[in-house]
């Protein structure tokens, strides 16, 4: 991918570190490979032992792709500041009981990242995406920075030895995300596991579920019925008043259709209207408990997005 790209090489004191940086410049991220000498360990202590004697605040694993490295989590990167996050192993060279910090860094040049668990969730929202479009426009950062570490890592050995002798660890084919609330009232398919945010709704209580990016948008708000302004002994009133007031709450929103909806023995109303260039679509329901408002948006022409939104709402099922 960089092989046109120039690359910068550095040697501390006596060969004891070695970094290649691929610099950044504009809106470009930075990477760098860094090899670095870490002393001598007695013959008996493994990759596992020394790492986490090395590094007391992080946890490691065998690497399966090379039997000479313990590994931080593939599945996170180690976050070393705002923008700045890595991968690292610690390997043992059993012949001269050598140890080395082996690691590959991204520190993004192009935008602040505000929260890594956001961007991991991108990411992995990313790589779903493109699994249900080839026109999925996205950047998946972590999957390109995995692939990259397995492939340095199943390539380092020492002189003398031959440990690349299993490939990297394969990386699972993305797949929708099963979650199920904490009340045990809903359950659905997501991209990536959900942000929950406590509040109110017609002052009842309420969490909001939320899955999103720049791309789209996914929602499931359960609301309680207890208190609920809009809520009252009736469920078909109840409903009515509920869906009215979503419908309000689209005001600006133009081409609006409302129709009946079920799910599973609850019957519902869809919503579906365009709004500030982005279609809306919603689905309320009401059980004897909860008013649950079921929402995705995104842009109409963003086909992954289309068909990422058919399948959260094929998928949520009310189980109270």
């Amino acid at each position: 991918m960089y092989a046109t790209t120039s690359w910068e090489h550095y040697e501390g004191k006596n060969g004891k570190r070695a970094t290649t940086l691929l610099k950044g410049s504009g809106l470009y991220d930075s990477y760098a490979v860094n090899i670095e000498f870490k002393g001598t360990v007695a013959p008996q202590i493994t990759p596992v032992q020394a790492a986490s004697q090395l590094h007391k605040t992080l946890e490691f694993s065998q690497y399966d792709g090379n039997a000479a490295c313990a590994s931080t989590s593939l599945n996170k990167p180690v976050v070393i500041s705002p923008s700045f996050a890595g991968h690292m192993a610690v390997c043992i060279d059993k012949t001269s009981n050598s140890l080395y910090e082996v690691s590959i860094t991204w520190r993004s040049m192009s935008f602040p990242v505000p929260s890594f668990d956001q961007l991991l969730r991108d990411s992995e929202s990313c790589r779903y995406e493109k699994t249900l479009s080839e026109k999925a426009k996205c950047s998946d950062r972590i999957s390109m920075l995995v692939s990259s570490y397995n492939q340095l890592l199943s390539t380092f050995q020492f002189p003398g030895q031959n440990l690349v002798t299993r490939a990297a660890p394969a990386e699972e084919p993305p797949q929708a995300k099963i979650y199920r609330d904490e009340s045990n009232s809903f359950v659905v398919k997501l991209p990536t596991m959900p942000t929950i945010e406590s509040g109110s709704q017609n002052n009842a209580a309420s969490k909001e579920y939320r899955v999103g990016n720049s791309r789209y948008a996914l929602s499931i708000m359960v609301a309680d019925r207890a208190g609920n302004e809009t809520s009252t002994s009736d469920d078909r009133e109840t409903l009515a008043k509920n869906a009215a007031a979503t419908r309000l709450a689209l005001s600006r929103a133009s081409a609006v259709d409302m129709s009946p909806v079920a799910n599973g023995r609850y019957v519902g109303r869809l919503i579906d209207g365009v709004a500030d260039g982005h279609r809306l679509r919603a689905r309320i329901f009401v059980t004897k408990s909860h008013v649950f408002s079921v929402v995705a948006i995104h842009r109409p022409d963003n086909q992954a997005a289309e068909i990422l939104a058919d399948k959260f709402f094929d998928s949520f099922e009310i189980i109270e």
